[in-house]
This record gives C-alpha cells, structure tokens and sequence, in this order.
C-alpha cells in the first residue's frame, strides 16, 4: 500500500537485510534494475 509510512521498509528490505546493505543497494539500484527478482510492487 502506498499510504503506509512503513512502505520502504516493506518493499526494500527482505527478511533479515541488514539497513545499511538496504541503503547501500538503493542508492546503487533505485529502481532494483540490477535484482527484479526481489521487487515486491
């Protein structure tokens, strides 16, 4: 859900990633071009 304040979270972080790995592979691949596999949206 787009509304949620938690979405990034949500959508960028599988179980168990650790937050700066999650940053880190955002600002390289903002759109997850690199990994679709891993898109949930």
């Amino acid at each position: 859900p787009l509304t949620m304040p938690n979405r990034e979270k949500l959508v960028w972080a599988p179980p168990g990633e650790q937050p700066l790995m999650k940053g880190i592979r955002q600002l390289r691949d903002p759109k997850r071009l690199l990994n679709p596999g891993r898109v949930t949206v």
